[in-house]
């Protein structure tokens, strides 16, 4: 195994986040901020450790010590005889602006050097679970490529005030992905709440079947439940509330169903000052509705450019989405400038890397698609379109819960030798 140390970095809320976000904890100093270090660490409060285990560590256990001052504490690594790769299929896709991370890093937009640090944060993302891209244009693809290495869903931009160019940036993104498993998908209107809103989303959904949209071709997407209005015309939606059962049954018309975001009782939220297994829900949700993809709005937001573009004191005061009736510590934040990591980054590894396990057991070990679906319906009963604003939360918050459910994963998979790689 490789050790890789960070000093753990607080950030001060001075204000809770609003109950849009669900449950919050108050304003107050929270661990969250990544530093990478070498050891032996000099840490205020906290450090935190990855370990990361080696694809061919034969099964077994080593052991190891942790040294705090004076004290050492033996340390037991047991590496079990089944496999996950976390890069492979990410769940999360995370969107981010390209201006945004070339003016945190003093660069110009769209230069080598700015794409040389989205290269950095999309290499982080991705280590993760997740990925980070932008939507993608033509003009923008070049370079970024790389970012979606064997993701399944190809974020891109259609221009929504030029038919014709519209069209033709659809039939590019049908002939570039043409022999590749990759479906192109675009949301070219976000949260279509007035009905003007949500005609112009049928249009544009009309155009993109004109230009060959639809079957395995390109998915035009919605952040919107099924509407009466879009007909058949919408590929995917991505909705809460359109997520219910194991969502095997799809809206008339929809190729997918997919969630963004999160806020309780619907979702762990993104927030900082909320509880700390919040993101590890996402895995689990994920695997008990079947989902294929989460869309996170933001990454990297940290100048709230949505509302009068001011850069956030990330540091001492992270509300960094804020309409004036709703505001939240670190929504859209799970990534600090200069490629850092945020805690809450790693909690939704956790979580992605629990849904994973749960996938292998389901796909590999006799009657394990029953022992992960009970599992899975254990820790979360109800979430996204099952649960109901004001519900209680539904899933426990104790993270010695949901790492004894880990364990009960990877013991179904330790006694099925079908699991075992090699």
């Amino acid at each position: 195994a490789t050790i890789e140390a960070f000093v753990v970095g607080d950030v001060f809320g001075s204000r809770p986040s609003t109950i849009m976000y669900g449950p919050t904890r108050g304003g107050g100093r929270y661990p969250d901020r990544l530093e990478p270090a070498t050891q032996p660490i000099r840490a205020e409060r906290a450090a935190f450790f990855d370990v990361v285990i080696a694809v061919d560590a034969p099964p077994g256990i080593a052991l190891g010590s942790l040294t705090v001052g004076a004290r050492r504490v033996p340390v037991e690594l047991r590496v079990e005889p089944a496999q996950i790769d976390l890069r492979a299929d990410p769940l999360v896709w995370v969107w981010y602006a390209p201006k945004e991370i070339a003016r945190a890093h003093g660069v110009t937009a769209h230069s080598p050097t700015a794409l040389d640090w989205e290269t950095r944060y999309a290499a982080l993302f991705r280590a993760h679970g997740a990925y980070a891209s932008t939507d993608l244009s033509p003009d923008t693809v070049a370079g970024r490529e790389a970012f979606l290495d064997g993701v399944r869903f190809w974020p891109v931009y259609l221009p929504i005030d030029n038919q014709a160019a519209f069209r033709e940036q659809v039939r590019f993104w049908i002939d570039r992905l043409a022999d590749s498993p990759a479906i192109p998908f675009a949301i070219p209107i976000d949260e279509p709440r007035r009905l003007g809103r949500q005609l112009a989303v049928r249009v544009l959904a009309d155009w993109a079947r004109q230009a060959g949209a639809g079957g395995e071709r390109f998915w035009f997407a919605v952040t919107d439940r099924p509407r009466l209005i879009y007909g058949d015309a919408v590929d995917v939606y991505i909705a809460s509330d359109a997520v219910t059962g194991r969502n095997r049954e799809r809206p008339p018309g929809a190729a997918q169903v997919w969630t963004y975001n999160g806020g309780a009782p619907f979702a762990g939220s993104m927030i900082i000052d909320t509880d700390a297994v919040a993101l590890r829900t996402w895995g689990w949700i994920a695997f008990r509705y079947d989902l294929p993809l989460w869309y996170a709005w933001e990454g990297m937001y940290w100048s709230d450019r949505y509302n009068g573009g001011a850069v956030t004191d990330l540091d001492r005061d992270p509300v960094t989405f804020d309409d004036g009736e709703d505001h939240g510590n670190g929504d859209g934040l799970l990534a600090y400038p200069g490629a850092l990591p945020s805690l809450r980054l790693k909690v939704l590894r956790r979580g992605l890397a629990d849904r994973a396990l749960l996938r292998l057991l389901a796909r590999c070990a006799p009657g394990g698609q029953a022992a992960a679906d009970a599992l899975a319906e254990r820790l979360v009963p109800r979430a996204l379109g099952e649960a109901r604003k004001g519900d209680r939360l539904a899933w426990p918050i104790g993270e010695e819960t949901w790492e004894a459910a880990r364990q009960e994963i990877l013991d179904g998979l330790v006694a099925a030798p079908e699991c075992h790689d090699g």
